[in-house]
């Protein structure tokens, strides 16, 4: 396997399963209730393409910014892991969405008219995890051509994550509760292996590089 492809593969698997589209789902429809089928598209297609401009500022701008303030690789590999890592804990916890999102704060939200921003951009697709996944692919892409493979990455997520967004009734209505916590049991996993990686990562290099 190419190095080219790998990291594609790298990128694209994990930004979807930091991203987590399939979950993103339960929120939804439960603060879109009642409202039209074009409202819906709209909000879904305003929160992707939100979450993918969060993600390509922070591919170009998201280093620049950990050098200024003189963080090293190593040192955002283990703090990004840490993140990545408890994202990943969240995930595999039943009653995660039960307890962040409480029926008066739910209430609150179905009465926006707006809520492709907050919540579903930010933090639900574009949250700390996921902007950490992100800085740390691009501290990776170090070859030529791997930053247009990372924003090709960032562009098919958020793409196929509007696409699922569209599909909330037919995807639930497929999977079940049920189906839908298992998916998002095994991207959790997913995440919480990527992060002890990182972390392992950045430990290996400091001390490689420190002694």
């Amino acid at each position: 396997m190419s190095e080219h492809i790998a990291f594609f593969l790298l990128c694209f698997g994990s930004l979807f399963a930091v991203v987590n589209p399939i979950s993103v789902t339960l929120v939804f429809t439960m603060l879109s209730a009642g409202n039209t089928k074009k409202w819906k598209h709209k909000m879904a297609q305003r929160a992707t393409l939100t979450a993918a401009l969060v993600f390509i500022l922070f591919v170009f701008f998201g280093t620049t910014l950990f050098n200024v303030y003189k963080v090293s690789i190593e040192a955002l590999q283990i703090g990004g892991g840490i993140i990545i890592m408890m994202v990943g804990i969240r995930m595999l916890d039943p009653q995660r969405l039960q307890k962040e999102l409480h029926p008066e704060s739910a209430k609150d939200l179905k009465m926006r008219e707006d809520i492709s921003l907050v919540p579903l951009a930010i933090p639900l697709m574009s949250g700390p995890g996921a902007i950490a996944t992100t800085t740390l692919l691009t501290a990776e892409a170090t070859f030529d051509g791997a930053i247009p493979i990372l924003l090709l990455s960032i562009i098919l997520v958020c793409a196929l994550s509007n696409i699922i967004l569209r599909r909330t009734e037919t995807i639930q209505h497929f999977l079940g509760n049920s189906g839908i916590k298992a998916v998002e049991k095994i991207l959790g996993l997913l995440i919480l292996t990527l992060g002890v990686q990182y972390i392992l990562n950045g430990i290996t290099q400091y001390f490689r590089i420190g002694f």
